[in-house]
């Protein structure tokens, strides 16, 4: 029995145009494979392109995603169908579009002159005759549109378009699944990120820094190199946000990120620890003088004003140095920068290197607390006393206390670690106790001796913490009463951060002290960013200028000049004496000397030296007379 026409008609078909089974069976098993190995949509649809291009007698086929107006190609055939879907794209016309905005299977058939009439020119210069496009979509949830270019010898019989639905459903679903994946990861990246980084300036955090800190170390180890870190605090921020705000304080925090990512050297990180405190990584380095010079940069770099929702701004910072010593372990490393990154503020921002004592004694913080509590039973404080010079003559006319604790292990630990050590541990309450009453007896001990004329008068400092004690002004009366000192003759030193505090209770507490008849030194003048609105609050006698503003008053640094000269001249209105400490140089003594400045004290003029070094020299002046200091004294 002979075969009919209808017989012979699907036969031809079937030459041409797989059976439905056939067709899905080999799409699906490289979907599936592709989703497996390749994890990506764009696998998916590169897979689903390569097999319709391979079962099907298509000229080209194209994948792409999204809506009608941001319609983005996944993957397409060759370059031609690529061009046809962009020109589809701009025209916002042809079969995708069509399919995008009605949701359905739109069957093309082109050359007619009313059929996409700016579409249907260019498809035909690429020898395409017919075009089919079949929505992408999931449970009604569109993805795309999946297209078929036909010439004229093969167009899609009407009965294969629900088999090319259905392959259509099933790439939807396989390129569901990838995408879905890909939203997994991204999240989990972006998630991982967010933890890793500082949210305001993008710069990785503490946790990111510490990882790449112990795989610096441990690579340098091997490779017989050093890694340093550099710990960058910025000076009394906490007063930007005071006085302009926090969002102004948080754009400052943004430029001064971007100014210290312009000093790196490629492979270096920078991270941001704390609310002003910044620290950069270099790894690698062949040479110790290599992080001093990136240090150097930063400094500088933080020199510089810095302009901010119009309004320029200056915002200096101190930078500590530390490096690796063998078996030093990277969190050793990172508290090593605390200590010299202290003494940098202590010498008016520079930065400071850490050497491996510091190292060590970063290590072992808890036991430095532990043996301060001791320290002074064991006879391991000292006070040292650097003079205070009258400008005009260079006499000496007070000296000013300062504490020195020589521990057993870790050498001699400067103030600039021992206050904040005594800060954690709840000590420096008892031991600025210790360091009054100490030096007012020595101090009592000269004016016995010399006489209250010819003797120095005594500046001890004091901490905002115990200014801010209740018992403050009655144990300073004690001490006064106990040891007979005068106390026209005792100054006691408050830094700025008294007055940026603004607390009621501190501020009663020194009415009542200056009640008892001791002087008031506001110490380190110009480093907080609020102290004129406070000056008449507070009953200061006298002003130290602080040690940064010195370094520029005779250079190019105009600014500082200026500043200087109008801080002399307001206290003297405000019947202040004007300390200027900090001194190093003949050249910023003389200028000081220009500019007014009452009082002087700094290493040019003395380090500091012990109390029988003061007697010695009080000793070779008869009555009436005062010490001397030359310009470089011998000690």
């Amino acid at each position: 029995m002979s075969a009919g026409p209808a017989m012979v008609e699907l036969r031809l078909l079937e030459r041409v145009w797989p059976r439905r089974g056939d067709l899905l069976s080999s799409i699906s098993v490289e979907l599936s494979r592709a989703l497996t190995s390749g994890h990506c949509a764009k696998d998916v649809a590169d897979a689903l392109v390569e097999q319709l291009m391979t079962l099907l007698p298509a000229v080209g086929v194209s994948v792409t995603t999204g809506t009608a107006g941001t319609p983005a190609m996944l993957a397409t055939s060759d370059a031609t169908v690529a061009g046809l879907e962009t020109l589809q794209a701009g025209l916002a016309e042809g079969p995708g579009p069509q399919a995008r905005r009605c949701g359905h299977t739109v069957v093309a058939v082109l050359g007619d002159g009313v059929t996409f009439p700016r579409f249907a020119p260019a498809a035909a210069d690429a020898g395409i005759r017919s075009v089919v496009a079949v929505p992408l979509a999931v449970e009604g949830v569109a993805l795309g549109v999946l297209t078929l270019y036909l010439d004229d010898q093969h167009r899609l019989p009407a009965r294969f378009v629900p088999t090319l639905e259905l392959v259509a459903e099933l790439g939807a679903g396989h390129l569901r699944t990838a995408l879905d994946r890909q939203d997994a990861v991204t999240q989990i990246a972006l998630l991982r990120h967010r933890a890793l980084h500082d949210p305001l300036t993008g710069l990785a955090n503490r946790p990111l820094f510490e990882e790449l800190l112990a795989t610096a170390v441990a690579r340098d180890r091997r490779s017989q190199r050093s890694t340093a870190v550099l710990f960058v605090d910025l000076d009394d921020f906490t007063a930007v946000n005071d006085l302009f705000g926090h969002t102004f304080g948080d754009r400052v925090l943004q430029a001064v990120a971007e100014r210290l990512s312009a000093v790196l050297r490629p492979g270096d990180t920078l991270a941001r620890l704390g609310e002003d405190e910044f620290v950069i990584l270099c790894e690698s380095l062949n040479a110790p003088a290599q992080a001093g010079l990136v240090a150097e940069r930063a400094a500088a770099a933080l020199d510089e004003p810095l302009h901010v929702q119009n309004r320029w701004i200056r915002v200096s910072g101190s930078v500590g140095v530390a490096e690796t010593l063998s078996g030093t372990a990277p969190t050793s490393l990172l508290r090593a920068v605390d200590p010299p990154m202290h003494q940098a503020e202590a010498v008016g921002g520079r930065h400071q290197v850490s050497d491996g004592r510091t190292v060590l004694a970063a290590d072992h913080l808890t036991r430095l607390e532990i043996d301060l509590r001791s320290a002074r039973r064991r006879g391991e404080l000292e006070l040292l006393y650097q003079p205070i010079v009258r400008v005009p003559d260079r006499t000496m006319v007070g000296v000013e206390a300062l504490l020195r604790w020589q521990h057993p292990t870790f050498g001699l630990v400067m103030p600039d670690v021992l206050v904040p050590v005594a800060e954690r541990s709840d000590q420096i309450g008892r031991l600025g106790e210790w360091v009054l009453d100490e030096a007012c007896r020595t101090a009592a001990g000269w004016q016995r001796r010399y006489g209250c004329a010819d003797t120095p008068w005594l500046s001890v400092n004091v901490s905002a913490v115990q200014v801010a004690c209740p018992t403050f002004s009655g144990t300073v009366a004690r001490v006064i009463g106990e040891t007979c000192v005068d106390p026209a003759r005792l100054h006691l030193e408050i830094t700025e951060s008294v007055l940026l505090a603004d607390d009621a209770a501190a501020r009663e507490n020194l009415q009542r002290t200056k009640a008892l008849g001791v002087r008031l030194s506001l110490d380190d003048f110009g480093t907080g960013y609020a102290s004129l609105a406070y000056l008449q609050r507070y009953p200061f006698d006298v002003l130290k200028v602080d040690r940064r503003f010195l370094r520029g008053v005779c250079g190019a640094r105009r600014p500082d000049r200026a500043i200087v000269s109008s801080v002399i001249e307001l206290a003297h209105t405000l019947d202040m004496t004007v300390i200027s400490e900090g001194v190093e140089t003949d050249e910023q003594f003389d200028q000081l000397a220009e500019l007014g400045s009452d009082l002087a004290q700094g290493y040019l003029l003395s380090q500091p030296v012990p109390a029988d070094t003061i007697e010695r020299w009080l000793d070779s002046c008869g009555p009436g007379e005062r010490v001397a200091l030359p310009s470089r004294l011998a000690q």
